[in-house]
């Protein structure tokens, strides 16, 4: 008999064995399922947060005041700079006659006309692309190089803080995540052990008849991957019906601030991989029970 045959008949046979035991396999699903939610939802949770970060140019605002002797031809080497930097994703001038006007309509306007000549420097507001505190920290001393730069504005005690906090949720993460693989190949292990405890006769008459390992073996490691991969899908279920229902609240929350911000999935590579790191752990899981079992048979 061809190996593709066999490993269609296991594949069959453990079709099968989910609908032997409905109950029994259900239960394990939705506990596969609800083990996935958890640092599949950490995850989803923590890349909306730096989509929603991305979103919040003020915080990530530096301000390039010029000398107050800068000329015409100074602001346009100044501009050709910052059109090189690959690390904005953008600059707006603010010329200081404009700042000068919007400062007259402050309460310190009366102080403004009575000074004999404009006393504010021409700025550029820059949004930087990154967060990450060490590359803001080098493109403001890349800046603060050049002959045209008075001073740079730019409080990056807030990206410190934010970078520490996705990275202990990342870890938090992996942590979390390995937790629960863990626990999955405890749980399917444990499955498919009752599985084998109810076939035990069948399995000792096909050993007697010629069965091999891999052939006993084959229907319960199939039964593990399946279950794993439906308990993830399950996982992936849960965790968009929670979006679905916590989004509405996001949308109104970022429409108070003017912004607009959906909630997402990872992308669906990261899904696949989900899915399939599961099947695999609750594959494995059925293979340490299943030749736990056939060691204890041969001895």
């Amino acid at each position: 008999m061809s190996a593709i045959r066999l490993r269609a008949i296991a594949l069959r046979n453990a079709f099968k064995q989910l609908g032997r035991m409905p109950l029994s396999s259900l239960l394990n699903t939705l506990v596969i399922g609800i083990a996935v939610s958890f640092p599949l939802g950490l995850y989803t949770l923590l890349i909306n947060l730096e989509g929603l970060l991305g979103q919040l140019p003020q915080q990530n605002q530096i301000t390039l005041f010029l000398k107050p002797g800068a000329d015409a031809t100074d602001l346009k080497q100044v501009q050709k700079l910052l059109q090189n930097q690959p690390e904005l994703a953008g600059f707006k001038l603010i010329d200081r006659k404009q700042a000068l006007e919007t400062m007259k309509q402050t309460s310190v306007g009366s102080i403004l006309e009575a000074l004999p000549e404009n006393p504010l420097p021409d700025a550029f507001t820059l949004m930087p692309k990154s967060i990450e505190p060490t590359e803001l920290q080098h493109l403001v001393a890349v800046m603060q190089s050049w002959p045209q730069v008075e001073s740079i504005q730019h409080d990056s005690d807030w990206a410190k803080r934010l970078a520490a906090l996705l990275a202990f949720g990342e870890q938090l993460t992996w942590l979390l995540a390995v937790a629960l693989g863990a626990a999955l190949l405890v749980i399917v292990g444990n499955a498919i052990r009752m599985q084998v405890l109810t076939r035990r006769d069948e399995i000792e008459v096909s050993k007697l008849i010629g069965a091999t390992n891999s052939f006993i073996r084959r229907p319960f490691a199939y039964f593990g991957l399946l279950q794993g991969a439906l308990g993830a899908a399950l996982g992936v279920v849960c965790v968009t019906v929670a979006l679905h229902f916590i989004g509405p609240n996001v949308n109104q929350v970022a429409a108070l601030y003017a912004s607009s911000f959906a909630l997402h999935l990872p992308a669906i590579p990261a899904l696949l991989g989900v899915v399939a790191t599961t099947a695999l752990l609750c594959w494995i899981g059925a293979l340490l029970a299943v030749n736990r079992h056939l060691r204890e048979l041969e001895q």
